[in-house]
């Protein structure tokens, strides 16, 4: 009796030892790395099908290795660059789990980001893009354009001065970049207003102003080394409220556009 107990606690054993062989990480044989490398040279070659499928072959049959999150990271950016945003989503979710690569873990966060603001999820796309900016290296080239597209969205919200934290990054770390200049044109501004037009004469400006009457302003500016004068009319909290305003009066001034100002 007790060697029979002795038999199954054995098998019990070898039995639990073979499941967690089986649950570890696969070896990454030279037929998994050959498919991983194929299909990350499709998607830098800009043949996202191609990585795609070569990629689902890889997560299909070597999912347990080491290098999947890799093989989720391109399959996921392939599927954006296809406009599948589901797929995209779903694989960039994949990485944030399994990738070790801080710098793809940035970008899917950034990527995870810029598919929240596109269909109107915007507590979501700032969440992922702070999540972007504190996984890229502070001096980092990826961060720019990061810091930008925060503090356009927070601007566009009406959330100046959250806003200006995120353009002072930009305007103190990296001023000679686009995003830098950008930023600099933009910081500490408290307003969206429209622009009916740009004249050469306060006479010019004075006669727009007239067509839609006393709310219109004119800001004298230089342009070029020359005297002009901007008509502008409304200062609305939001883009959004600027846009409805900049609908308003696009039939009398068709070269109308909305700014954000001082």
């Amino acid at each position: 009796m007790v060697a029979t107990r002795r038999t199954i606690l054995r098998m019990c054993l070898a039995l639990c030892a073979a499941m967690l062989t089986g649950c570890g990480p696969q070896k990454v044989t030279p037929e998994a790395r050959a498919t991983l490398e194929a299909g990350v040279l499709a998607y830098e070659m800009h043949e996202p099908e191609m990585a795609v499928a070569e990629l689902d072959h890889f997560i299909s049959d070597y999912r347990r290795t080491e290098r999947v999150g890799e093989a989720y990271y391109y399959r996921g950016m392939a599927h954006r660059e296809l406009g599948h945003d589901d797929q995209a989503r779903s694989d960039l979710l994949e990485v944030l789990d399994r990738a070790r690569n801080p710098d793809r873990r940035a970008t899917a966060f950034l990527v995870l980001g810029d598919l929240a603001a596109e269909s109107g999820d915007h507590d979501e796309a700032k969440t992922r893009y702070r999540q972007a900016i504190d996984g890229y290296d502070r001096a980092s080239s990826a961060r720019p354009p990061v810091l930008l597209k925060l503090a356009d969205l927070l601007q566009r919200q009406g959330e100046f001065a959250d806003a200006d934290l995120y353009f002072n990054q930009l305007t103190g770390t990296f001023p000679d970049t686009p995003e830098g200049r950008a930023a600099a044109e933009r910081v500490h501004c408290r307003y969206w207003t429209v622009r009916l037009g740009t004249f050469s004469t306060r006479n010019d400006a004075a006669l727009a102003t007239q067509v839609v009457g006393s709310e219109a302003i004119t800001r004298p500016d230089r342009d070029a080394g020359r005297l002009v004068f901007h008509v502008q009319i409304g200062a609305m909290a939001t883009y959004l409220e600027g846009q409805q305003l900049l609908t308003t009066h696009a039939e009398q001034f068709p070269a109308a556009t909305l700014i954000v100002s001082r």
